[in-house]
């Protein structure tokens, strides 16, 4: 019995172990920047997205699967990550794995821009946008 939860254990770790260096650094190609949802705006929902997502040999997105963060935000992070582009690798290469945090942020409503789209290499977005200035009936 305690040598069976030994291997056990024994296994858990290396499974960990394998996750941990498939996730290594994989330089990105192409980055596309997600939309701001309208409906994200006028609730003034902000936050991070990380999405994970599965590398192809080719460098194509195989897969992408939200980790964390608002739900009204991760689809919206889901379809732009799906349009990255990474590194190709060997054929003999299995496929790898990689995370992308997408931040979204509320500009001030004051603010001259109506939206700021920021790079963070090597896997990093960051999207702010100015919210409507909340209508006043008297």
């Amino acid at each position: 019995m305690i040598r069976r939860i030994l291997l056990a254990g024994i296994g858990v770790l290396l499974g960990v172990a394998i996750v941990s260096a498939q996730q290594t650094s994989v330089a990105v190609k192409a980055a596309v920047a997600p939309h701001y949802p309208p409906i994200a705006v006028a609730a003034r929902i902000a936050g991070d997205v990380v999405v994970r997502v599965a590398i192809g040999t080719d460098g194509s997105v195989l897969h992408a699967e939200p980790l964390s963060g608002p739900k009204w935000l991760r689809q919206s992070a889901i379809e732009a990550a799906e349009k990255w582009k990474f590194e190709a690798s060997d054929p003999a290469t299995p496929n790898r794995s990689s995370e992308i945090k997408f931040s979204y942020a509320l500009l001030s409503e004051d603010a001259k821009e109506e939206s700021e789209t920021e790079f963070l290499p090597p896997d990093a977005v960051v999207l702010r946008h100015r919210p409507a200035k909340p209508t006043v009936n008297y």
